[in-house]
């Protein structure tokens, strides 16, 4: 959204643009003085990480192709899902965007490139259900699944809620509340991770050099490292590097657990959502997807 004044809802909203942040704004009443929205930025000292952001943003989006996956056969937990979403927003004041299901009936992106997932036959959920549930029309829906059976009404039930479970991050974001409702859903459906999805070859040609190093390093050892920084193309280095990692290996974003523990953030502050308006959270979707753009 650009710089100036809305009039939205029946408020006033300011939005200021940042310094040093290439145009992005922030919404602010004008009542309270504005305050700069904490960001990571490029110059940011520590380690460099394994993984690229666009990388990081594809194994965030096959892990929730694989919970969805888990999900989207076990009805009593769909249903435990959607009413702890309706619960957590209608009844502890909640933001949809904190939770990991989205209630608003819409799916959620899980598609990555082919090669990585040559190692898997996980299916899209979508997928599954337009096969099981391609008989129910559009006109007259409402009476056709009031007579389904009741085994039939609960796999719809789980179809559709894993449908909307969304555990991705966004290339660049950080991850916040909806990841760790999104890791307890996880949990919840016991699946393993390894036993759906492996580490392809594509998977190191996507990453920098020193970062395969560095990841053989902490997977493996410095001896293994040493030895494979001499290799000098680094399609073949890709290649040495997944043969000598441990079976069953995942990259740390693929595991269950990954997002436990969200940064350290403003109360009334998202790291994953930068719509929230800092003064009463009633900010709709609309309005966030424009400040995610």
């Amino acid at each position: 959204m650009n710089a100036g004044l809305w009039f939205r809802r029946g408020r006033l909203l300011i939005l200021l643009p940042l310094r040093g942040q290439h145009g992005r704004c922030q919404i602010g009443n004008p009542l309270i003085p504005a305050v700069q929205i904490p960001r990571t930025t490029s110059t940011s000292t520590g380690p460099t990480p394994l993984y690229s952001n666009s990388l990081l943003a594809d194994l965030s989006r096959i892990k929730t192709k694989i919970v969805q996956e888990a999900v989207a056969v076990d009805p009593a937990l769909a249903l435990d899902i959607m009413l702890d979403s309706l619960a957590g927003q209608l009844l502890h004041g909640a933001h949809s965007h904190q939770m990991a299901l989205e209630v608003q009936a819409k799916t959620i992106t899980t598609t990555v490139a082919d090669e990585l997932m040559a190692t898997s036959d996980v299916r899209p959920v979508e997928e599954m259900m337009a096969t099981r549930f391609a008989s129910i029309p559009e006109e007259g829906r409402f009476e056709a699944i009031r007579e389904l059976a009741t085994d039939d009404k609960m796999a719809l039930l789980a179809g559709l809620v894993a449908m909307t479970v969304d555990g991705t991050v966004f290339a660049g974001g950080s991850p916040g509340r909806r990841h760790y409702h999104f890791e307890q859903i996880a949990r919840a459906t016991g699946v393993d991770i390894a036993a759906r999805w492996s580490a392809p070859i594509a998977l190191f040609d996507k990453m920098r050099r020193a970062a395969m190093i560095d990841l053989l390093r902490e997977e493996v050892g410095a001896p293994s490292a040493e030895n494979c920084a001499s290799i000098k193309k680094k399609a073949d280095l890709a290649v040495n590097v997944s043969g000598r990692l441990p079976a069953n290996w995942l990259p740390a974003p693929m595991k269950i657990g990954a997002f436990d523990q969200p940064e350290r953030q403003p109360e009334d502050f998202d790291t994953d959502m930068e719509g929230d308006d800092g003064f009463d959270g009633s900010m709709d979707d609309e309005m966030a997807d424009d400040e995610m753009a």
